[in-house]
């Protein structure tokens, strides 16, 4: 009978312990791999930080969690973590040393020296969501590198990342098209009081929203990357739109219903 007692009080403190809000552990891989092992040769720096979902009051959904955070991080799930992360870095080096093979082949040794960051992290956690981010850097010879910043959303009632078919009603481009394009004719009122966005510098007068969104306690937040609207100079580009201005656009009964109500 004390033995039954002990195992019960066990699970109920396991239970009462799990936290309400996701925790994560964060796995680091970094490394500088030389043509051939030779250090005066180009080489390839790879910097990888993975934050790991490591505990939620529902293991249900923390386990989604962990095949949607892999997924979109390009990880297996049959390794843990670490380990998984590793494989990446030598996939990587496997992918470089066969660029390497050909381009000295072309005596293009300049643009041998390449880089590779990739990191996640959170953003806004709240309101039954997660938001969060993949940055990538990547530099593979050329006038600059390249960085990518690309947000999840994720259900925490189910631990299944938020699509646009479950945020928005039937429709709602044009208006959200409007009210994107008015926050940056806004933003730049004061250099360009009466131009067109165009005239400004991006590529088209009208941005249509994209599915890079994330969530924040003020509004929902259009991300778009660097020659996304604009050229590389204006670099990335974030448009928040208030909560309030966009209620008609939210389904009610949608991931995001309570941010509305």
């Amino acid at each position: 009978m004390k033995a039954v007692i002990s195992l019960l009080l066990f699970t109920i403190i396991v239970l009462v312990a799990q936290p309400d809000t996701v925790e994560f552990e964060i796995f680091s891989a970094e490394t500088t791999y030389h043509i051939l092992g030779v250090e005066t040769n180009p080489s390839i720096s790879i910097d990888l930080s993975y934050r790991y979902p490591k505990a939620y009051r529902d293991y249900e959904v923390l386990k989604n969690l962990r095949i949607t955070f892999a997924e979109a991080f390009g990880l297996g799930m049959q390794e843990p973590p670490e380990t998984a992360l590793w494989t990446v870095v030598e996939d990587m080096i496997a992918d470089y040393t066969e660029i390497a093979d050909i381009l000295d082949e072309m005596e293009f040794i300049e643009s041998l020296n390449h880089e590779f960051v990739w990191i996640t992290n959170a953003v806004y956690q709240g309101h039954g969501v997660l938001a969060c981010f993949i940055e990538k850097y990547e530099y593979s010879g050329g006038a600059h590198g390249n960085d990518w910043r690309n947000y999840l959303v994720i259900d925490l009632t189910n631990g299944h990342p938020v699509s646009i078919d479950d945020v928005f009603i039937e429709g709602y481009e044009g208006a959200m098209t409007d009210l994107i394009t008015k926050q940056l004719l806004s933003k730049h009122a004061d250099e360009f009081p009466d131009a067109t966005l165009e005239e400004i510098g991006y590529w088209e007068d009208d941005i249509a929203p994209n599915d890079n969104f994330f969530v924040t306690s003020d509004g929902l937040a259009y991300h778009f990357n660097s020659y996304e609207i604009a050229p590389y100079s204006a670099g990335h580009t974030v448009v928040v739109i208030p909560w309030e201005e966009i209620s008609g656009l939210i389904d009610q009964e949608g991931a995001f219903k309570a941010f509305i109500k």
